[in-house]
């Protein structure tokens, strides 16, 4: 896949927008010399126009307190590209 780090996506989204994103986490937050590992998430914008400003809501596609900000993210992938990249059966 072709992973691009968050920088190269900006603030802007498109309703519905749907994304596989890679966000670092301490494999033991007690012991952050150990290093980090990735948490994967597929998450989708949903934009809220408020008549002046649309307001982008990221929000995990499977759970409803994602928990984590958009600038949290270091890594994406747009979704289609990970439906793309699979092989047919």
């Amino acid at each position: 896949m072709n992973w691009r780090k968050r920088e190269e996506h900006g603030n802007l989204f498109s309703d519905g927008e749907t994304m596989l994103v890679a966000v670092s986490v301490y494999k033991d937050s007690k012991h952050p010399e150990k290093g980090y590992c990735y948490q994967f998430f597929i998450v989708v914008a949903n934009i809220d126009d408020d008549g002046e400003d649309a307001v982008a809501h990221i929000n995990s596609k499977y759970e409803d307190d994602w928990g984590w900000d958009w600038s949290d993210v270091e890594y994406y992938v747009p979704f289609k590209e990970v439906m793309e990249g699979l092989p047919c059966p």
